[in-house]
């Protein structure tokens, strides 16, 4: 029995130290593959594979090499190609390089890698800065933190005294009381509660922090309300409408403005995206103004709805006192005729509902896709057809339709864009935390598939182990040869006596 215990043991050690893939394919299972972009090329994955052994955590390379042991009770692969782990589940995080590296040791509660040359750090509720070897930059002394979302290098730290803009290149004081982050990359700074646009390419404000509230219009163009009037900006803070737009309403690519003429302006807003791929065209923008395309500029604006089918606007217009409806079409920026300018009134467009037109004392019915008409039939004055609902109620109307695309107007910008200061701190703190609780409930149920990959190679063992190792199987190896030799001389001492008992037994038997 002993025998087998030690060869059993001689076995184990022989096959761990120089086949060691074996035991360890049979030691782990695969909780996930992970990826990260390489720092010299963004579009470049590199994967690895995140393994489990008794609820705790390593890092293997996809041939095998054992990158991190698997020791942690926490371990999540940043994508900018670093490993952030903890031992236990209350102690301090440590920072791992690609190559399985102590980059960071274990003295902070946080830590947030990116692809800038700083570390953002939390310890205690508060934020710092550091940069990768481990110096303070900025000190643990920040309430807030914002990042951009795209870059992850552009981040903001702030207390009551101090908000801190960061990027690669500069550190900078900013002069407001707050500022954050929207999601598409904008940094709204505020002060004395009101809101501009800071350019972190231009390290100014392109827009004062002086309006009740910015919003875009599009990509490329922003409306800043200060009371109750109207300011229109380009991206680079140029200024394209300078306080004097009253009302305005967005649907789509239109945009309708009601200036200090008192009258409606209808203009369509120009995006590179979307003209880049129109139709022999590739248009170069070189002001801000020419984004803002003015349509209609010799008739009266009265209503559109947009056809998305087609890319076209169906616009009802009036022109020298008579009434139609033109098309417009937003890739080839081209307006064409669609129902003549002939009638006395027509109703609202509609892709739903014919058209009523009115001319004279006839009445038409008009195929909103087509322009033709479909029939014709005259009204009484007795006739209730002929009520508020079609007839009468066309020159109105142009009055109660004005005011109800100027009524939703708010309603539509405000879902662009109305996170408060405190909602995206809330929301960013949110999912900055909880990153790596979400991971590991992924990796746990990347668990149950148990994939296994084809390992070729473990991580190079250092020489001291290689001797401690082959000292341990010699010694074992002595130990089973002193065992045999002692087993082997204990039976040839025994077998002579045995032998003459034998012949005892057999002589005495004879007798």
């Amino acid at each position: 029995m002993l025998k087998k215990i030690i060869s059993s043991i001689l076995l184990l050690l022989f096959i761990n130290l120089n086949f060691p893939d074996i035991v360890f394919a049979k030691s782990y299972q695969i909780s996930s593959k992970q990826y990260c972009y390489d720092k010299n090329s963004s579009d470049k994955k590199l994967y690895l594979y995140k393994v489990i052994k008794n609820k705790k955590y390593g890092v293997v390379s996809l041939d095998g090499d054992l990158i991190l042991p698997v020791k942690y009770s926490e371990l999540s692969v940043d994508t900018a190609c670093y490993f952030k782990t903890k031992k236990e589940k209350d102690s301090k995080s440590e920072l791992y390089s690609w190559n399985g590296e102590l980059v960071i040791p274990a003295v902070y509660d946080y830590i947030i890698p990116n692809f800038g040359k700083y570390l953002v750090v939390r310890d205690n509720e508060k934020f710092g800065l550091i940069d990768y070897q481990n110096n303070i930059i900025l000190p643990i002394e920040f309430h807030s933190y914002y990042h951009h979302p795209a870059t992850d290098s552009e981040y903001i730290l702030k207390n009551n005294q101090k908000l801190m803009l960061i990027t690669d290149e500069k550190i900078t004081q900013l002069p407001y009381e707050s500022a954050y982050f929207n999601r598409n990359g904008t940094l709204w700074v505020f002060l004395n509660k009101k809101k501009g646009v800071y350019s972190i390419e231009k390290e100014k404000c392109i827009i004062p922090a002086k309006y009740n509230d910015v919003l875009y219009l599009n990509e490329n163009l922003l409306i800043a309300q200060l009371n109750n009037k109207y300011s229109v900006y380009d991206k680079d803070g140029n200024v394209i409408f300078n306080n004097n737009i009253y009302e305005y309403e967005k649907i789509s690519d239109l945009v309708v403005i009601k200036k200090d003429n008192n009258k409606y302006d209808l203009y369509y807003l120009k995006d590179k995206i979307r003209n880049k791929s129109a139709k022999n065209e590739n248009p170069q923008i070189n002001s801000g103004k020419e984004l803002l395309k003015p349509l209609l500029t010799d008739k009266e604006f009265i209503d559109f709805e947009y056809y998305y089918f087609d890319n076209n606007y169906n616009i009802k217009v009036k022109d020298k006192g008579k009434f139609g409806i033109v098309r417009f079409n937003s890739e080839t920026e081209q307006f064409t005729t669609f129902i003549p300018f002939i009638y006395d009134s027509i109703s609202n467009p509609s892709r739903d509902f014919d058209y009523i037109a009115r001319q004279g004392s006839k009445y038409f019915n008009i195929n909103p896709k087509t322009g033709e008409i479909e029939s014709e039939f005259s009204v009484s004055k007795n006739d209730t057809y002929n009520s508020e609902t079609n007839i009468d109620l066309l020159e109105e109307e142009e009055k109660i339709n004005k005011k109800y695309l100027i009524s939703i107007a708010k309603e539509q910008d405000e879902e662009q864009d109305e996170e408060t200061e405190q909602n995206v701190f809330k929301k960013q703190k949110t999912k900055l935390f909880t990153d790596d609780e979400e991971i590991n409930k992924a990796y746990s149920n990347a668990i149950k598939e148990n994939q296994k990959p084809k390992r070729h190679k473990r991580y190079k063992m250092p020489l001291y182990e290689e001797i401690l190792g082959g000292v341990v199987v010699g010694v074992v190896f002595g130990l089973w040869y002193l065992y045999d030799f002692l087993d082997n001389l204990s039976f040839k001492i025994s077998k002579p006596l045995n032998r003459v008992k034998v012949n005892d037994k057999k002589e005495k038997n004879k007798k």
